[in-house]
């Protein structure tokens, strides 16, 4: 299949991934936080749902990133620039609507949702001249700009949390990672802090930085230093940074689930084949083998296309080495660690 094919069947399981979670069950009240901006300018709005709990879900909304005028906006298109619906479009795994059997793994916990609007992976610092149109890269000053609203307004009492758990898929997978540090400075030191990462990428071919400007890359560099990562153009396979990752996050019992093969971050994003991507998740600067060391970060690596499998219950049966990506949830919420698991 032609490559320019391939990229046009990810992306549209992209977007129907993203579509089909659970739209309708929770009930969330809009705040708007000042001076945060989508893409395209418009007012940044989180969702809240509180609940009379002690645990709290944090959830980083994915959907694919931009670099241009034709990935922001046009013919290209790669992501969304513009604020969300009314009612937030949560995962699975956040879900406490329907019958008791369909309710995702934090379905009693209080919920923060952090839309993605800004096609930067929840990590730009600036505003983008594109020509006629302008980008604003700035999901990383978004977050932080909510955090700090809500505590100041006490509209989440962060400190009560006994467990906090972070949540994303595909770019979210990307947030959660990057600002478990900023959440952590709000929290209670006794919290269980726990990650699920889910789809994050981190393994790419050797011309993928190439698409990006200067200042976008400048803006990675500074987000992903917080956790570890000190990557240069020349890193192809972000994995290798695992054990830094592990050490700034050692407060934290992470989980990450990738797909082998995962079509969306090889061929849409990662400028490599699906075989290519599989070569480096399980070779020897891939996440399996960068984990080995990391007591604190845990990885479930199926051979698979899929892109994302907590979004909806259905993907999060998909099975590696006889252990679903539901089982893997279950043991790193019960803070399990060194669950280390891959099907090739």
């Amino acid at each position: 299949m032609p490559r320019k094919r391939s990229a046009s069947l990810a992306l549209l399981v992209l977007f129907f991934t993203f579509a089909s979670s659970i739209a309708h069950a929770r009930h969330f009240a809009r705040v708007n936080i000042p001076g945060a901006r989508c893409g395209n300018g418009s007012p940044y709005s989180v969702w809240l749902d509180i609940k009379q709990t002690h645990k709290l879900m944090i959830e980083f909304m994915g959907g694919g990133a931009c670099w241009s005028a034709q990935t922001c906006y046009g013919a290209k298109l790669r992501t969304w620039m513009f604020p969300i619906p009314t009612v937030p479009v949560v995962s699975w795994i956040s879900n406490d609507g329907g019958p008791e059997n369909t309710h995702g793994l934090m379905a009693d916990a209080s919920m923060i949702y952090f839309p993605y609007c800004t096609g930067d992976v929840h990590a730009g610092q600036h505003e983008a001249d594109y020509g006629l149109v302008k980008a604003h890269h700035t999901g990383y000053r978004n977050v932080i700009r909510a955090l700090q609203y809500l505590n100041d307004t006490g509209l989440v009492s962060f400190s009560s949390f006994k467990q906090v758990v972070l949540y994303g898929a595909s770019a979210g997978a990307i947030g959660s990672l990057l600002h478990a540090p900023n959440v952590e400075k709000f929290l209670a030191p006794s919290a269980a802090k726990i990650i699920l990462a889910d789809a994050p990428g981190m393994h790419f071919g050797e011309t993928f930085w190439n698409k990006f400007s200067d200042e976008l890359v400048n803006d990675y560099k500074k987000a992903f230093a917080t956790v570890g990562i000190y990557f240069t153009h020349q890193d192809t396979v972000m994995a290798r940074y695992l054990p830094s990752v592990a050490q700034v996050l050692k407060s934290w019992n992470v989980g990450i689930l990738q797909g082998a093969r995962d079509i969306v971050m090889s061929v849409v994003f990662g400028n490599i084949s699906p075989n290519g991507h599989r070569e480096l998740v399980y070779g020897p600067k891939g996440l399996f083998e960068m984990s080995v060391n990391t007591p604190n970060i845990s990885v479930w690596l199926p051979d698979t296309l899929q892109h994302t499998f907590l979004l909806a219950g259905v993907t999060g049966t998909i099975d590696a080495d006889g252990v679903s990506g539901i089982e893997f949830a279950k043991k790193i919420l019960a803070r399990d660690s060194q669950v280390r698991v891959r099907t090739w």
